[in-house]
């Protein structure tokens, strides 16, 4: 899949939002970016972004449902769709300032 717009909006957040944390498993937005795109991931309203390390590595993912979560480790950071539209809108007002 080709990197879209979203995935560099999300990536862009998540490095900036949790790039400090001691256990985030990126370096940069480029590398969340590859890791979304590989994923092919596309997230709607009502999804959850799902990052968590397993045996096999970094996965994002996404859930719409409580069962969903199922699929990934308790120690996951779980981030709502919400969250990630209101990055958008922010990044959004500051194109617009310019």
């Amino acid at each position: 899949m080709k990197t879209t717009c979203q995935h560099r909006i999300i990536a862009q957040h998540l490095q900036n939002t949790f790039g400090h944390l001691r256990n985030w498993p990126f370096c940069s937005a480029a590398e969340i970016e590859d890791e979304l795109c590989r994923e092919n991931l596309s997230l709607a309203v009502g999804d959850f972004l799902v990052v968590g390390m397993d045996r096999n590595g970094v996965r994002c993912g996404k859930a719409s449902t409580l069962q969903g979560l199922a699929a990934f480790p308790s120690d996951s950071l779980v981030i709502p769709f919400h969250e990630l539209e209101r990055a958008f809108h922010e990044q959004y007002a500051d194109y617009v300032e310019l």
